[in-house]
């Protein structure tokens, strides 16, 4: 349980520290929620996913807290780990930007096989939404099984 409360606390200060960006460079940069995620064409909707973005970093974090309040209201340890495994997400690293093509290289993720792996998306900014639309690797014990196409649409709220 420390382990997951020392993951979560680094990466509120990277959150924070790449904030701090005093004047914005590129469209992309700034702290988004995420509105529509597709997976393969289907809608997956689900929790509360921020993305935050500065010039050379990215941050996302993800809790569905109605799937962590089920589960520990079932008072089990083996719901007690999930709802702190299962129903929360992050990831961190650096990022690429060149015109609208944008690489994430993860260097944090609750997977520890995605660590190292960059993935190329396409990005568009139009007003205050930001368009994410790339093939994301599904990795099964380390190895790559699939690309599924992964369309995200975030709001700016900051």
């Amino acid at each position: 349980m420390s382990y997951s409360k020392a993951i979560i606390g680094f990466l509120l200060i990277i959150l924070f520290a790449g904030c701090s960006t005093p004047l914005q460079k590129n469209k992309i940069e700034g702290v988004w929620e995420l509105i529509s995620q597709k997976w393969d064409g289907k809608e997956y909707v689900s929790g509360r996913d921020i993305k935050m973005i500065t010039n050379k970093h990215f941050v996302w974090i993800y809790q569905d807290t109605a799937e962590v309040k089920s589960l520990l209201a079932k008072k089990t340890q083996r719901d007690s780990i999930a709802a702190y495994y299962d129903a929360f997400g992050a990831g961190a690293g650096t990022y690429k930007l060149i015109g609208n093509a944008y690489t994430e290289t993860i260097e944090f993720f609750v997977d520890a096989n995605y660590v190292g792996l960059s993935i190329d998306f396409t990005v568009k900014v139009e007003e205050d939404r930001l368009y994410q639309s790339g093939k994301f690797p599904m990795l099964q014990g380390g190895k790559k099984v699939k690309d599924v196409q992964l369309d995200e649409v975030y709001k700016r709220i900051e």
